[in-house]
């Protein structure tokens, strides 16, 4: 950056301190994301496995996971309505969890 140190080091002491779980509430929930697919192939392998009767069942998964299952969840996490502000996202890129 162009402005001098000491300007620098006042700006950082007038923010006040945010934790990394209060800069992102949903940090853990982005775990559900790889659950989808892993989801969506065992119900591709349910079909091709599965007994001829229960192939009708499996047959509803696909439909299921995109119109039902996955609406769902995103209901139930909700809409973010606070993102973080650019000091916050700076924070947030030296976060190892986000590397």
């Amino acid at each position: 950056m162009n402005a001098p140190l000491h300007l620098m080091e006042k700006m950082e002491q007038d923010v006040p301190y945010k934790s990394v779980t209060q800069l992102d509430k949903k940090r853990y929930l982005w775990l559900i994301s790889p659950f989808l697919p892993v989801l969506g192939m065992g119900i591709l392998a349910g079909y091709q496995f599965a007994p001829k009767p229960a192939k009708k069942i499996f047959a509803l998964g696909g439909p299921l996971l995109l119109h039902v299952i996955i609406p769902t969840i995103d209901t139930l996490i909700g809409q973010d309505a606070n993102n973080p502000s650019n000091e916050d996202v700076k924070r947030l890129e030296q976060d190892p969890y986000y590397s």
